[in-house]
């Protein structure tokens, strides 16, 4: 903490929430604002608060999937994204198309690892996925 107050800056944005959580008490006695951005897990209270709209974000992918005429798709997603996944299902429901179960695929892990796996999976499955 003390090497940050000695800088010359106005405020801390603080993007993402992997492996910060622990991290937070520090910055709690900071003598400049300390904003936290693209915060997936519960934000603690002592923070301002940027966030996103996940379900919203899933929709619009899947509402422009669905504007390029695509039917058939697979998702890939780590097991926290379900907010996403629900949005990408509605976008397709409002087509009257369904995204089945078997058409998402959760990542073992968030990693790039973790992604190639299901991606892969995603590839072998029949009928294949055309996006």
């Amino acid at each position: 903490m003390a090497g940050l107050s000695g800088r010359s800056f106005d405020a801390l944005l603080i993007a993402g929430d992997r492996d910060l959580i622990d991290h937070l008490p520090l910055l709690a006695d900071a003598r400049f604002p300390v904003v936290l951005c693209a915060w997936e897990n519960a934000a603690p209270e002592l923070f301002f608060v940027l966030t996103i709209d996940y379900e919203g974000a899933g929709h619009l992918a899947g509402r422009r999937l669905r504007g390029l005429g695509h039917e058939r798709v697979a998702v890939v997603a780590s097991p926290a994204h379900t907010v996403q996944v629900a949005g990408f299902r509605r976008a397709f429901a409002a087509a009257g198309l369904a995204v089945p179960d078997t058409a998402v695929l959760l990542a073992p892990e968030p990693t790039p690892e973790g992604g190639f796996a299901a991606a892969t999976t995603a590839q072998e499955s029949s009928p294949r996925p055309r996006c």
